[in-house]
């Protein structure tokens, strides 16, 4: 059993279509769950209509979580995580609903998802498409990370923060309990930041890291929301925090 986690925030132009792309992928054994981040736009309205439109036979792999307050990206994720090991799903799979993931690219994690604990997209990747004008400090940003992923665990990664990925039950265990721990001892509440996280535990479980060329699509500016979000505006800032949160859970996981 998989389940896929479409985290869900403002995308009232996008989600009805994103739904419609992802219904040839749904099955007895591949359900999805959209996780509502109490927009404020008309995201939450159409979502709501569609929940409550489905057909019986997609009552039960259709899935809806309808947020009272707007957590964040990262808190999300953590919640959808808590989700598909509470219900006993094998597998999860990451991705956005905003099309710059390609649902057309859903077959290709789970025709891997027996062979990997992990699996990966990669926008940055030799043979990812370019369909968009790439970011030269998104680009930074991401190298320094990938230069710490090299440095500190000698893996070779292309992409850092791309959120299309996949997860194998004994790893996504073995991350929310860390991280539920992380969470309890520390009061921290996962923003953008949470790939940081995910990847030092990660690191810390798989031996082999399977990444899949993705191609690079981009449309807008991330909007930063939570905590230090003035600071991630500034693009060197940003850099410096992710780079100290890293090193400092990177410490913390080795004690």
């Amino acid at each position: 059993m998989i389940l896929v986690i479409c985290p869900v925030y403002n995308e009232y132009d996008k989600i009805l279509d994103f739904i419609k792309s992802i219904l040839g992928y749904v099955s007895k054994h591949v359900h999805f769950l959209f996780m509502e981040d109490n927009s404020d736009d008309l995201t939450k309205k159409i979502c709501l209509f569609v929940n409550n439109s489905l057909p019986l036979s997609l009552k039960d792999k259709l899935l809806f979580i309808f947020n009272e307050f707007n957590l964040g990206y990262g808190e999300n994720l953590f919640k959808g995580f808590y989700f598909a090991l509470n219900r006993g799903y094998e597998y999860v799979l990451t991705i956005d609903c905003d099309f710059q993931h390609l649902p057309s690219y859903i077959p290709m994690f789970l025709n891997l998802s027996k062979k990997y604990d992990f699996i990966t997209g990669s926008r940055y990747s030799f043979n990812s498409l370019t369909l968009s004008k790439k970011n030269f400090f998104r680009y930074l940003i991401n190298k320094k990370m990938v230069d710490l992923i090299r440095i500190f665990y000698g893996k070779q990664i292309s992409d850092f923060f791309c959120g299309f990925r996949l997860y194998k039950r004994n790893l996504l265990e073995y991350i929310y309990v860390n991280l539920l721990n992380y969470k309890l001892l520390n009061n921290v509440k996962f923003s953008y930041d949470f790939p940081i996280y995910l990847w030092v535990d990660i690191l810390n479980f798989v031996d082999v890291i399977k990444e899949i060329p993705i191609p690079f699509i981009f449309f807008e500016e991330r909007n930063f929301k939570g905590s230090n979000s003035e600071l991630l505006v500034n693009h060197y800032e940003r850099a410096r925090i992710y780079m100290k949160i890293f090193i400092e859970y990177y410490n913390k996981r080795r004690r």
